[in-house]
């Protein structure tokens, strides 16, 4: 590795960090809640993939493409898990219908492999075409 190279890494990961920093730095509404002794809102805290966004960004090169395509599956399943849990939540709450059967098996297309994908969309195409 050149010089260049490493001053690169270095610098990369000193930007990382820095937005890091920044997204934990409290914005002035939440610091006065914290100061009071008041809870702080969850939303303004990152959540773990965003900062695994950020580290993705600024990786060396060697490493960049893998690590971006790992962070984009984590966040399809993630996605995935949150739609799936809040279907579950409406059919609980609401009873089951066929529209939350189709938006439950909607969640789970992200995650799919290729052949399940389409026979996925198959169903939701008859669905539409019924439900018209």
């Amino acid at each position: 590795m050149d010089k260049y190279s490493v001053m690169e890494n270095v610098a990369n990961s000193l930007l990382a960090a820095s937005k890091i920093r920044k997204m934990y730095t409290p914005v002035s509404g939440d610091l006065l809640q914290a100061e009071r002794g008041q809870s702080v809102s969850i939303q303004s805290r990152p959540q773990p993939d965003q900062i695994m966004e950020v580290i993705a960004h600024y990786s060396p090169e060697k490493y960049k493409s893998s690590l971006s395509n790992t962070v984009r599956i984590c966040a399809d399943y993630t996605n995935s898990y949150r739609n799936l849990k809040r279907n579950f939540t409406l059919a609980k709450n609401r009873g089951i219908s066929s529209d939350t059967i189709a938006s439950t098996i909607a969640a789970m297309r992200p995650i799919l492999d290729n052949k399940s994908k389409v026979l996925v969309s198959k169903v939701l195409k008859i669905y539409e075409i019924l439900k018209s």
